[in-house]
C-alpha cells in the first residue's frame, strides 16, 4: 500500500466515520511507522505520539500485509502502552468505518490515507456485529 492510493473497494470500506469518533492521526511525523531497534527485535508502532510494542507475530500478521517497511530505528525512546495480543482492525457489518481494535479500545482510521500511513492491510479486516463496534470504548490517543 505504502504512499499509492488504494482502489475504490478499499477506499469505500475505509471511508470516514461518524464525527463523534476521535482520530488515530495526529499531526507527529513519526506516526504511521513501523520500527525496530535492529533485524529481528520487537517492532513497534508509532501512534500517536510514541512508538507501542507489537507483542507478537501473530498480532503483526493481523494488521500488516509484509514486513517491507519496518525501518531499524533507535528512536523508541518512551514507548506507549504495548498494543494487545490479538490486536486487530475491525469494522461494523453495516458501517464502512474502520478501527484499531487494541488495549479494550478502538481507534477510528479516518480514511484511505491514514490506512495507508499506517501500512495496514484492507484484507485483514474483520467484520463484527453492529452491537459490539456501538458499543465499543472510542477514544483519541493520548
Amino acid at each position: 500500500m505504502g504512499d499509492q492510493p488504494i482502489s475504490a473497494p478499499e477506499n469505500q470500506a475505509i471511508a470516514s466515520g461518524e464525527q463523534s469518533c476521535d482520530s488515530l492521526i495526529s499531526n507527529n511525523p513519526n506516526e504511521g511507522k513501523r520500527l525496530q531497534r535492529s533485524k529481528g527485535a520487537p517492532v513497534y508502532l508509532w501512534m500517536g505520539e510514541s512508538p507501542r510494542k507489537v507483542p507478537d507475530s501473530k498480532t503483526y500478521t493481523n494488521l500488516f500485509a509484509s514486513w517491507d517497511g519496518v525501518q531499524i530505528s533507535n528512536d523508541l525512546e518512551s514507548p506507549g502502552p504495548d498494543l494487545t495480543s490479538g490486536a486487530s482492525l475491525v469494522q461494523a457489518q453495516s458501517s464502512s468505518s474502520v478501527y484499531l481494535a487494541t488495549n479494550g479500545r478502538f481507534y477510528f482510521i479516518p480514511n484511505a490515507n491514514a490506512f495507508s500511513k499506517f501500512s495496514f492491510d484492507s484484507t485483514k479486516i474483520l467484520k463484527l456485529p453492529d452491537v459490539i463496534v456501538n458499543a465499543a470504548r472510542i477514544e483519541s490517543l493520548p
